[in-house]
């Protein structure tokens, strides 16, 4: 029987926090960055905190759209989000 997973999608932002966590963790799993990775790294971090920010605000949004029986502002703002969404597979 084939079983189909579902797509979770991941932030480009996501995958390179990841792999410079690869790169970076030593054995005893300290990071060990140079002064450009951690650069780097705050970056992604800043970058990762607008993303979740935005996320959160849209779905809050939504869910006064939806208790205020307002159909077209919700489904503006769930197309905000599915559009949001789209950029993290």
């Amino acid at each position: 029987m084939l079983r189909v997973l579902p797509v979770i999608g991941i932030a480009p932002i996501h995958r390179r926090l990841a792999e410079l966590t690869h790169y970076c963790l030593e054995k005893d799993g300290q990071l060990v960055m140079t002064s450009q990775e951690r650069d780097e790294l705050t970056m992604l971090l800043k970058a990762n905190q607008l993303l979740i920010r935005k996320m959160d605000e849209f779905r809050s949004l939504s869910l006064i759209a939806y208790e205020a029986g307002d159909m077209d502002w919700h489904q503006n703002i769930c197309k905000q989000i599915d559009d949001l969404e789209a950029t993290m597979l």
